[in-house]
């Protein structure tokens, strides 16, 4: 893949843009100006593109708790964050034209970073949205945490599952006949306690810390 080429179109199209070398690997670092001040997006160029290139935003501080943004360990250079512009399968790329691909792509970064920085509130909504995904990257862990609006604080029993059953959920206005909650209740009593689960208002939860050493039990 020609990053020459590249290089010159997202130049002619108001982009910062040049081919530099990071941590021992050739890179293509893309400077954007956002209200934060300049950011830099750094994609690893590769022999072939198979899908919307992706980006890293270097980040020395500015950009604080995002969205979509998340810190890498990756380098020795500087912090760099993953930055998630959506499903990769839903965005067409023209293989034939991969400088129009690499153009897309950087204006996906810019727009959603911006957004992310302009509209405060709407940040903190995706990253409520976002929390179990964002969670289970720092915390080592195999137990599952699972995410759901709720009006209070709940405390219940966890059971094991029970054979050749099916999970549906309902609305809490739902109402059950007489005979399924007997056989709730009675199910209830052949089947082993396995903890007890809690379950979190969403809207009042602190948000995931950055970095796993900021995790604390206390």
């Amino acid at each position: 893949m020609n990053y020459d080429d590249i290089v010159s179109h997202l130049q002619s199209v108001g982009y910062g843009a040049e081919l530099s070398d990071w941590d021992g690997k050739r890179i293509l670092k893309v400077e954007v100006e956002t209200g934060q001040g300049r950011i830099d997006l750094i994609h690893l160029c590769t022999d072939e593109l198979t899908d919307i290139p992706a980006f890293l935003a270097k980040d020395d501080g500015r950009l604080g708790k995002l969205a979509h943004v998340f810190p890498l360990p990756v380098g020795k250079k500087g912090n760099l964050c993953s930055v998630c512009v959506g499903d990769s399968e839903s965005v067409s790329v023209n293989y034939d034209a991969p400088h129009l691909a690499f153009e897309d792509s950087v204006k996906r970064h810019v727009d959603l970073i911006k957004k992310l920085l302009e509209d405060p509130e709407w940040n903190q909504r995706e990253l409520l949205r976002e929390f179990s995904v964002n969670w289970s990257r720092i915390c080592d862990t195999n137990k599952d945490l699972i995410c759901k609006v709720t009006d209070a604080f709940q405390e219940m029993n966890v059971y094991s599952l029970v054979p050749y059953s099916h999970f549906i959920e309902l609305a809490s206005s739902t109402k059950l006949p007489e005979f399924s909650c007997i056989a709730s209740i009675n199910s209830l009593k052949n089947l082993t306690k396995l903890g007890t689960g809690l379950v979190l208002p969403l809207k009042d939860l602190q948000l995931y810390p950055r970095k796993k050493k900021r995790l604390s039990t206390g």
